[in-house]
C-alpha cells in the first residue's frame, strides 16, 4: 500500500499545530515517526552484528561481552530508543526524534534515522543505521540529506512562522547539527560529505574511539522586535 506523498512544510505545520506524525519522502525512501509496533524491527536491527559493528561501541562490546550479553544489551537499548522516539512523538511533541525508513516499492523497514539533541546548547546531532542487506544503495545518503538539508531547516521555519520566535534544542535556537564518524568508516564519511556536512574536528573520546566530528550550520529568521 502506497502513502500519499505530504508537503514537508505541510507535514511540520501539522506536527506543530495538532503533533500528527511526520512522513518524509525522498526519492526512494519513506521516513516516517517511528511507533511502538516498530520494535520488533529496531530489536532485530540493533542486534545484527554485522549491520551494527561500527555504529557506536558495538565492536568493543561484542569482542568484550560476548554474543548473548551483547545481544541482551542491544535487546535493551533498542527498546529503550523505541519507548524515548514514541515519547518524543506522542506526549512531548518534540520533532528532533526518530524515523522509520522504508523504501517506496516495499513497506517493509530497512533502517532508521535520528535527528537528535547535540551535546551543546541549540545543536542537533544525527544519526542512521541501514541494513547490511540495503547498504551500497544511495538510501543512506537520500535520508541523511532529506533530515539535514530539508526537514531541520523546514522545522526552523514553519516554528518561527506559526510562534514568532527561534525553533530551541537545550534552550538555545538551533543553529547546528552533527554527525560522528569512525576514521574507517569511509561510507558514512561519504554519506556526511554528500549532505553537505564537513569536518570541524576529531573525538578520540566519542564511543572509546576515534571518530571524525561533521557539521553543519542554520541560520534562524531575524528576531522580530
Amino acid at each position: 500500500m502506497s502513502i500519499a506523498a505530504v508537503d514537508l512544510d505541510t507535514a511540520v505545520t501539522d506536527f506543530f499545530k495538532n503533533g500528527t506524525p511526520i512522513t518524509i519522502e525522498t526519492k526512494d525512501l519513506t521516513l516516517r515517526s517511528i511507533q511502538d509496533t516498530d520494535l520488533d524491527f529496531m530489536q532485530n536491527l540493533y542486534t545484527d552484528p554485522v549491520t551494527m559493528r561500527l555504529f557506536t561501541d558495538n565492536e568493543k562490546r561484542f569482542e568484550k561481552n560476548g554474543p548473548e550479553a551483547w545481544k541482551e544489551e542491544q535487546m535493551k537499548a533498542a527498546k529503550g530508543r523505541v519507548e524515548l522516539y514514541v515519547k518524543r512523538w506522542t506526549v512531548d511533541r518534540i520533532p528532533f526524534n526518530g524515523f522509520l525508513i522504508s523504501t517506496k516499492n516495499d513497506p517493509r523497514p530497512i533502517g532508521y534515522i535520528v535527528a537528535g539533541f547535540g551535546d551543546n546548547p541549540g545543536q542537533l546531532e544525527t544519526a542512521f543505521v541501514i541494513e547490511n542487506a540495503e547498504q551500497g544503495k544511495g538510501f543512506g545518503s537520500q535520508a541523511v540529506h532529506a533530515i539535514v538539508q530539508r526537514y531541520i531547516p523546514s522545522l526552523i521555519e514553519n516554528y518561527y512562522r506559526i510562534y514568532d520566535k527561534p525553533l530551541e534544542a537545550n534552550g538555545a535556537p538551533v543553529t547546528e547539527m552533527v554527525a560522528t564518524a569512525r576514521l574507517d568508516n569511509f561510507p558514512s564519511i561519504c554519506v556526511q560529505e554528500k549532505a553537505g556536512m564537513v569536518k570541524t574536528s576529531e573525538n578520540p573520546n566519542k564511543w572509546g574511539q576515534v571518530r571524525g566530528i561533521y557539521s553543519i550550520n542554520y541560520t534562524n529568521p531575524p528576531v522580530k522586535v
